[in-house]
């Protein structure tokens, strides 16, 4: 029962969320049409952020490590490895539209996607790794 209260209000966040959602299609998208999307949901809290320039795309992408606090579809290790475009390596710096903005100690709920090279990604961006905190988390009154 906890673990579907979770996923409904989780999946209503997106549509909640404060100062809008990034997305790269004007479709509106349902709650249940994200969960569904979702190769995998889970809570966790970002453990580390680091830049590197990607070896077969070009350009500077993020892997953020994500320690999973609690699966809500799908199966997890304790740490997930989360990929994006953007980032700052030195001087230089590139960004996404569709890119999370992470923050290490931060907690998330994260609604994953599987790429077809393997990792994994954050679902439609922004609108897919919704902060836990700003009364969502007292909401899913998880403990």
């Amino acid at each position: 029962m906890k673990t579907l209260r979770l996923l409904l209000i989780a999946a209503s966040g997106l549509l909640l969320a404060p100062g809008g959602l990034p997305a790269s299609s004007l479709k509106q998208t349902t709650e249940s049409e994200a969960v569904r999307a979702a190769a995998g949901i889970c809570r966790g809290r970002v453990v580390s952020v680091e830049a590197f320039r990607h070896p077969v795309h070009g350009g500077i992408f993020s892997r953020a490590r994500i320690h999973v606090l609690e699966a809500v579809k799908g199966n997890f290790q304790t740490h997930v490895t989360v990929v994006q475009r953007g980032g700052e390596i030195g001087r230089e710096g590139e960004s996404s539209g569709l890119a999370a903005r992470l923050v290490v100690g931060e907690e998330r709920i994260w609604f994953l996607a599987l790429r077809p090279d393997g990792t994994l990604g954050v679902h439609r961006g922004g609108a897919g790794a919704l902060p836990a905190g700003d009364g969502l988390s007292s909401m899913l009154a998880i403990q």
